[in-house]
């Protein structure tokens, strides 16, 4: 099972007729983070396994968050020590079996005093909890933690102030690009273990026996080119136990299989703003607490922009596409400027996205006192009904796979069948395997730059976009300036990652609109002309479809506060 078949695909119309006329051992519903895992997860335990997605692959929060797999410094502070060796635990993990889209990030954590609080006291707590953060697992092999000195920080990121500046230290944690790695999660499931995975196919209704056990589910067939117009096509999809990891969605599914039950998850909304970094020039990500709170934000690089994130709050609007507010915005700057040396603007700002987390219901002591969505736990809770339906809530994305293996633990123990080891902590995921030689021949017309690009996106699989890179004069050509991507990273995306939109493409495939929203709406009519033939439309279609996805980005910039 370790190697690709000829017969499964990553291609959609492919998984949805086998979907419709196989007989699966486990549905998954949700192709974010969680359910990417848990179908990985199981599959590799010898179950028969099928995936819908209601929209695009982590299009909901798994492609929203702050990108990084770490620990969590804030939660030792919560008391949280299994949570905090947990993540460190899989985060280690993910280094070995990602280290294409995971690397290790370096972060400093300066020390301020306002004269309120002696400089030494503050040292000595932040000293405290890096020790701690180490000997967990926290260091980067054998390298640990280290002091720095005011001028070492300013030469890791020089428009800090250095007024109350006493130094600081520098400790290790890791990023991820975490709608690739939902990505490659999925394709690993996919093309090496036979996984029926399909988008834009939401399940409208659960099946049940006249015993009241789970069968099945009723999944509508979406034109992604349509994705809001009911189609009225649907299929049955067979399977003995249904996998809820629907994310902030848990509950609707919940409701589908019982009319009672009390919500599982308390939504809390989380912003982040993106610059370009010649503002903020920075080698390292930084930690700065949030002034008169008890929070930080983090300011990290990544390529040539710089993000900054994330809010914490109660959020209870609309789960699709969550607004971001002028309130969450200027949190975030007011809070980043008292620590530059200039003053960022609302109208330097590149992109702006919001993403719901589902944090437990269930809060500790700290969240009902202070009620902060920051003190929810992040931990993660399996539940299983009686008809067959296995929930997973909470978690977060460095523990995804965790929470994927203890839900498969659920399902194996409720169905009777599948192997009770996991494989998965040593499992390298699909484009891993960068040490067999040269991924992209050195004497070729590829740019060091280039090279290093795909490489880092693609891993092992970065001859692939290369070699039909080279098949076409037009798929060489940059499809934007300041950005690293070719055209043939589109064509790739739609015939080998499940692109079925401009926004598939430009959000989740390639992250340009993350980061740069005007460039990706400047660059919208080209790319949809480029693939208009891949997706089967004629040109005039996919120039509107060009001209609703831009409107619809500067529609939530505009509702958002900020002035296109």
């Amino acid at each position: 099972m370790s190697t690709e078949r000829a017969l499964y695909s990553f291609d959609r119309h492919s998984s949805l007729a086998r979907m419709e006329d196989d007989h699966f051992d486990v549905l998954i519903i949700g192709g974010g983070i969680t359910g990417a895992g848990v179908a990985l997860e199981a599959a590799t335990r010898g179950l028969k396994v099928a995936l819908a997605e209601a929209a695009d692959f982590a299009s909901g929060t798994s492609s929203k968050s702050s990108k990084l797999i770490h620990g969590g410094l804030r939660y030792l502070q919560q008391g949280d020590v299994l949570l905090v060796h947990e993540s460190l635990t899989e985060r280690q993990r993910l280094i070995k079996n990602a280290p294409h889209l995971v690397h290790p990030l370096a972060f400093i954590v300066p020390i301020y005093t306002n004269g309120k609080i002696p400089a030494a006291a503050v040292d000595l707590t932040v000293s405290t909890a890096l020790w701690t953060y180490d000997l967990m697992g926290g260091a980067r092999g054998e390298e640990f933690h280290r002091k720095l000195t005011s001028s070492e920080i300013s030469g890791h990121f020089p428009t800090l102030r250095t007024n109350h500046l006493k130094g600081g230290y520098l400790y290790y944690d890791a990023q991820a690009d975490d709608a690739r790695l939902t990505l490659a999660l999925l394709r690993t499931a996919a093309l090496r273990f036979g996984v029926d995975i399909a988008n834009y196919a939401p399940v409208r209704s659960l099946l049940k026996t006249t015993s009241n056990k789970l069968k099945g589910a009723v999944v509508e067939v979406l034109d992604p080119h349509r994705p809001h117009t009911p189609t009225g096509t649907t299929i049955e999809v067979n399977a003995n136990c249904i996998v809820n990891a629907t994310g902030v969605w848990v509950d609707t599914v919940q409701a589908m299989n019982s009319s009672s039950g009390t919500p599982l998850i308390q939504p809390a909304k989380g912003v982040h703003i993106s610059f370009p970094r010649q503002l903020i020039p920075c080698d390292t990500a930084c930690v700065l607490q949030v002034p008169g709170d008890l929070r930080s934000i983090f300011v990290i690089p990544w390529g040539a922009y710089v993000y900054i994130g994330t809010t914490d709050t109660s959020y209870s609007g609309p789960l699709d596409n969550p607004p971001w507010e002028i309130s969450d915005i200027s949190y975030l700057l007011d809070t980043v400027n008292y620590y530059l040396g200039s003053t960022l603007t609302l109208d330097q700002i590149t992109g702006c996205w919001a993403g719901i987390r589902p944090l437990l219901a269930e809060s500790h002591e700290n969240a009902r006192m202070t009620r902060r969505t920051s003190d929810l736990s992040r931990r993660h809770k399996v539940t299983l009904s009686p008809s067959g339906l296995v929930t997973v809530t909470g978690g977060k994305l460095t523990t995804y796979r965790k929470m994927a293996e203890d839900t498969v633990d659920a399902v194996v123990g409720y169905l009777g069948t599948g192997g009770a080891r996991s494989i998965t902590p040593t499992l390298p995921l699909l484009g891993a395997d960068m040490e067999r030689g040269p991924i992209i021949p050195t004497k070729t017309s590829a740019s060091p730059e280039l090279r290093a690009h795909l490489i880092s996106r693609y891993g092992s699989e970065a001859a692939k976009v290369w070699d039909l890179a080279q098949s076409s004069p037009e798929l060489m050509l940059p499809v934007a300036n300041g950005f690293p991507e070719i055209a043939a990273e589109a064509v790739f995306a739609v015939r080998h990652e499940m692109a079925q939109t401009i926004e598939d493409v430009l959000a989740r495939r390639m992250r340009i609109a993350l980061l740069d929203t005007h460039k990706a709406v400047e660059m919208a009519e080209t790319i949809a002309l480029l693939l208009s033939n891949e997706w089967g439309v004629s040109k005039e279609q996919a120039h509107l479809e060009a001209i609703r996805f831009q409107n619809s980005q500067m529609q939530s910039w505009v509702d958002g506060g900020l002035v296109w």
